[in-house]
Order: C-alpha cells, then structure tokens, then sequence
C-alpha cells in the first residue's frame, strides 16, 4: 500500500515538474490561420494606428503619417500637423461608439481619427481638437466620415 502511494506521489510530482518547466510559445501563423477561421470574414479584426515621422514642414510644425490596419485592409490617413498617438494610451476616453482611435496634436490644438462601427460598416472618422482658451471652452468633435472599412 505504501509503495502505491509513493508511486503516485511521484508521479504527480514528475508531472507537475514537467508541465511546469515547459516555455510558453507564440502562436504559429498555423494556429492564427485557425482562430481567424472562426471569423466569418477570416482578416485580422484589432485595429493597428502606426505613425510615422515625417520631419518638419516649412515652418517648423511637426509632420507625422497616420495609416490604420483593421480587417486585413490598411488605409493611409495622410500626413498631418503634429505628433500621433493612441487614444487607448492617453488619459482620454474613447467617444461612444469609438472602438479605437488615433489623436494627432501641435500647440494646442489637432485632429483625432476614429474608428466607428455604424449599423454592419466600420468607418473611419475625423475630428477636430481645441484645447480652448479661458473664453471658450476646449473641443472634442465636428467628426466627419473619411473611409468605410469592409
């Protein structure tokens, strides 16, 4: 009886020590392709914002390129005014129905692109940033529709 008994501990023990020492692995693009399977239109669905710099205009204001990759397609917002960033990694909160978006600002003032989803359509907005001054009040909005993402 005592001899089962250690054999069972050992075994659960070699056990635990060998699931324990295993390293966790990325995904393979096999096991990707899998998962994405399960979506009905089988491209990537998060949202990527990628800025890249492009130096300053003739006056001196910074320039960045805005292009968004979301459900397999990427778009090229173009270049604008000032530097980029999420609005995931700003204190700000995403607007209603926002599901991500990008906030490009210089001296008080900017753009932000937002990406909506509107009935079954994804659209890709643009809006005006005020920082304000002590008259008037700072501005988060004015979004015009630029691109619907399939």
């Amino acid at each position: 009886m005592w001899a089962v008994g250690i054999l069972v501990l050992l075994l659960v023990g070699a056990g635990a020590y060998y699931f324990g020492t295993q390293e966790v692995q990325a995904p393979t693009d096999d096991a990707r392709s899998a998962q994405e399977a399960g979506n009905q239109s089988g491209k990537m669905i998060a949202p990527k914002w990628v800025f890249t710099d492009k130096g300053e205009d003739a006056s001196g204001i910074p320039m960045t390129n805005v292009q968004l990759t979301f459900a397999g397609n990427t778009v090229d917002l173009g270049n604008v005014q000032g530097t980029c960033s999420t609005v995931e990694e700003s204190s700000w909160p995403l607007l209603d129905g926002e599901l991500s978006g990008a906030i490009c600002w210089y001296a008080g003032g900017g753009i932000e692109f937002g990406l909506f989803m509107e009935g079954e359509t994804y659209v890709i907005k643009e809006g005006q940033l005020d920082e304000g001054t002590a008259e008037t009040p700072g501005m988060r909005g004015d979004f015009k529709a630029r691109v619907e993402v399939n």
